[in-house]
This record gives C-alpha cells, structure tokens and sequence, in this order.
C-alpha cells in the first residue's frame, strides 16, 4: 500500500541547495507522529 508522507525540505541530506525533482528517487526513514507519518534523513539516489 503507498501512502502519502510529509516531507520537508531540512531532513534532506545533500551538500548545497536541497532540493528535490518530481519523481526523483530517494531513501528515507519514516516517523510515526502525533500529526502522522513523516520523512526523515532523505538522500536522493544518483542513478
């Protein structure tokens, strides 16, 4: 099942400016919180 997770800009983890391209593929960690599931320590994968 694939639902949605929040994820901000702070937790990614790259030198430089942090962002990332629709459909990019990343590895993360989720947390479950009190306001539901977020990312964490995201590293976008270089194919």
């Amino acid at each position: 099942m694939e639902a949605d997770i929040f994820a901000h800009y702070s937790v990614i983890e790259m030198d430089g400016y942090r962002s990332l391209k629709a459909g990019q593929k990343v590895q993360f960690e989720v947390i479950h919180g009190d306001k539901g599931s977020h990312a964490t320590k995201i590293i976008p994968i270089v194919e």
